[in-house]
């Protein structure tokens, strides 16, 4: 059975960029271009994802972290990376919240992301 991953990220290049290095016959990637919209897509497939790729930063109401969080509080076995272009706070304060960081940027192959 194949399985799949989300990756959130409101840059198109970065989600196609992303995408691109996880995706192989046997793991099937989607994408969603906002929090709002990934957790809409998670709560619809009722968390039957493999893992959730997200950018921390991201414009509108709910960015990366707040998505880790509720992920985390509603799906609890799906787990999710952090990626960011930017050094952020944020990322600290979420493993002080309970989110397992591993601090990298922007992933720039599958080895990266494998680790």
């Amino acid at each position: 059975m194949p399985r799949t991953f989300l990756v959130v990220d409101d840059e198109p290049a970065i989600r196609a960029y992303v995408k691109g290095i996880l995706q192989t016959e046997t793991f099937h990637g989607l994408e969603a271009e906002s929090a709002p919209a990934a957790f809409r897509l998670i709560q619809k497939l009722n968390g039957s994802l493999d893992l959730v790729v997200t950018d921390v930063n991201m414009p509108g109401d709910m960015d990366g972290l707040d998505l880790a969080y509720a992920i985390r509080d509603a799906f609890p076995l799906v787990p999710v990376i952090l990626i960011s272009g930017y050094a952020s706070e944020g990322i600290s304060q979420a493993a002080h919240r309970g989110i397992c960081v591993h601090r990298k940027a922007v992933p720039t192959g599958r080895d990266s992301i494998e680790r």
